[in-house]
């Protein structure tokens, strides 16, 4: 983990701001636990990134919900997200028992124009069937909205309150074909939670500012935030131009950690308390730094990557029918959102400067210096002057040689 990308001491990622599963407390020992946290904005993407993710499953990638991970189909998507959560719980209020949960989450998101038919069957993920992992306790598939198998699998239909949706339930119990025809409907207006907005702003090489607009779009409830940017030393940011500008929000707790060039990034955090409907603004100001020749990527001229910005906020918790009440990571009260990248276009050198120099400076050396060379490594002799009789000796010689 690279230390100039990562940062501590989030209050972010505090015990106190995430909910435990019931039955389970915190570990009391907080003084020998050290928390960092660091962001890799991009990544090339590559088949070989889902590999050891599934062989971290307990039937890895035989049966089970593996069997149906294709690395052409996920990849080939709108939109993919894959996860590993890791927590450290104790079984005790007193904590003499440790368990360590692993919780691993796949997002997918095909469009509807990726396949024409209105048949959808397992083979879209490019397997015939799906079967169920032996030492897995169930196997769930759960569809959105009320659909019919067109086999003989068990299935049925169940209604979510708080979602006003109709799902579809199938338990895996063997090897199973799953078809049904697809049914299109609109989905249910989301009026709850945050939008944000994070850009750049002003103008030049060398000046900069970014901006990010947070909404409260819940038409009558106040959402507390938890607001965290981490920003790399490439930008480096002036304290006293940090803005909130707002008419109906309160700043609870505010921290900020200055960066450190080529050691830590900065880092910003807020605690926010929203009205219904509200607009917060958050600006700073930043100047560019300039790195050594060395420090540039391969492709300087694409810019450098800024980390997204976070927001925790806290959401009533709804039905599920995937996981059991008791899970770690989904009975939590908190959705997080992170926003998109930026991309921080750096002053560049001229980096065919060196060539030039050097063809340049070895074409006037092989000039001047092979010309210098020549003159004083080369031996020179006077030439006697020949009479009359040694010419014609010479000419007569060399007309016999021929």
């Amino acid at each position: 983990m690279k230390q100039d990308l990562t940062a501590e001491d989030l209050i972010l990622f505090k015990p106190e701001n995430h909910p435990l599963p019931k039955g389970k407390h915190e570990i009391r020992d907080h003084d020998n636990l050290k928390l960092k946290y660091s962001l890799l904005p991009r990544e090339i993407v590559c088949t070989e990134n889902l590999t050891p993710w599934k062989k971290l499953l307990p039937c890895k990638s035989k049966n089970g919900f593996a069997g149906i991970l294709e690395g052409r189909k996920v990849f080939d998507s709108n939109y993919h997200s894959l996860g590993i959560h890791v927590m450290i719980l104790c079984s005790d209020a007193i904590c003499a028992k440790k368990e360590l949960h692993l919780i691993q989450t796949l997002t997918v998101v095909h469009s509807h124009h990726y396949t024409k038919s209105k048949v959808f069957d397992i083979s879209f993920f490019g397997v015939k069937s799906i079967q169920k992992c032996p030492i897995s306790e169930h196997s769930r598939i759960v569809i959105d909205g009320n659909v019919t198998i067109n086999n003989s699998v068990q299935s049925k239909q169940l209604s979510l309150n708080s979602l006003k949706r109709n799902v579809t339930l199938i338990n895996v119990e063997s090897e199973t074909e799953l078809s049904f025809e697809r049914t299109d409907f609109e989905s249910s207006p989301y009026n709850k939670g945050l939008k944000i907005i994070r850009r750049f702003s002003g103008y030049g090489q060398e000046r900069g500012k970014i901006k990010t607009f947070i909404k409260n779009i819940n038409p009558d409830t106040n959402i507390t935030v938890l607001w965290t940017e981490i920003v790399p030393w490439l930008a480096r940011i002036y304290f006293h131009t940090v803005e909130v500008s707002t008419l109906q929000a309160y700043i609870d707790e505010y921290f900020y950690t200055p960066a450190k060039d080529r050691e830590r990034p900065a880092t910003i955090q807020m605690k926010l308390d929203l009205a219904p409907e509200s607009v917060t603004e958050i600006s700073y100001e930043y100047t560019k730094a300039s790195l050594k020749y060395t420090e540039y990527p391969p492709d300087p001229n694409r810019g450098f990557d800024l980390n997204p910005g976070i927001a925790l906020f806290e959401h009533e918790i709804g039905e599920s029918l995937f996981w059991n009440s008791d899970q770690p990571l989904w009975n939590q009260r908190f959705s997080k959102y992170v926003t998109n990248t930026l991309v921080l276009i750096l002053p560049l050198p001229d980096f065919s400067m060196p060539f030039n120099v050097i063809t340049f400076t070895s074409t006037l050396v092989a000039l001047f210096f092979g010309s210098l060379f020549n003159i004083y490594t080369r031996e020179w002799r006077v030439k006697k002057k020949k009479s009359l009789m040694e010419k014609i000796r010479d000419k007569l010689f060399k007309a016999k040689t021929d």
